[in-house]
């Protein structure tokens, strides 16, 4: 099995976030970044009905803070807005949720610990990062400290969301890639130099059912049986 992209929502800039009400069993990604002088806010929780959210990985540098957030939906379709509660008030806000099918749904989701990079340039850039398998969905999350659109956006592997700014204050562009290989891929943006977040990990594959990948020694035990001599 392996991940499918389903959609790209709407961008939203505040709390409630509108989304499109997403099917039961299927996987929202929520890619967010924040701003705020003189230091950056982090987002605390999320909150939406059906919806069972887990951060994927985030990081701060200064004023800036980008997060990848994984909503798994269970129990109906989900609710159709994403309460956004912060580590505190003033923040600017911007951020993009996709829904994908044929993902994961229990157990350990998450492929390792994310891996965040941060810089001021023109040159944001994803951190290396290397998925232990094939299959899996990787994503990334760029943020920065203006809401320049990109002159540069990665590509081969990657396909990008549509880039979203708050004004002229902040701006976040998500990435994401159903991995052909279990090899590190890299990706750089070209924007007006300004503080920059990049956050990427990789979501793991549903194995199918009598099967066993040793890559997954959390699925392996899931699936062992005893049978009596």
């Amino acid at each position: 099995m392996a991940y499918s992209f389903v959609r790209e929502n709407a961008a939203g800039t505040a709390s409630p976030y509108t989304i499109t009400g997403a099917a039961s069993g299927n996987t929202l990604i929520l890619a967010i970044a924040a701003f705020r002088s003189p230091a950056a806010r982090t987002v605390s929780s999320l909150a939406t009905t059906n919806v069972t959210w887990t951060l994927i990985g985030g990081t701060t540098n200064g004023t800036m803070d980008a997060e990848l957030w994984l909503g798994i939906v269970a129990g109906g379709t989900s609710g159709t807005s994403i309460t956004v509660t912060m580590s505190g008030t003033g923040a600017t806000l911007v951020m993009r949720a996709y829904e994908f099918s044929g993902g994961l749904l229990t157990g350990t989701i998450k492929d390792g610990t994310a891996v965040t990079s941060t810089g001021t340039s023109t040159a944001p850039a994803i951190g290396s990062y290397t998925p232990a398998a094939t299959s899996e969905l990787r994503v990334s999350v760029a943020g920065w400290a203006n809401g320049t659109t990109p002159s540069g956006v990665p590509a081969g592997v990657w396909t990008p969301g549509t880039f979203t700014a708050n004004s002229t204050t902040v701006g976040v562009q998500f990435l994401y890639d159903v991995i052909g290989d279990a090899a590190a891929d890299t990706a750089t943006w070209t924007i007006t130099s300004a503080a920059w977040v990049t956050v990427t990990c990789a979501l793991k594959v549903p194995l199918p059912p009598g099967s066993w990948a040793p890559e997954y020694p959390d699925i392996l035990l899931d699936r062992v049986e005893v049978v009596p001599i």
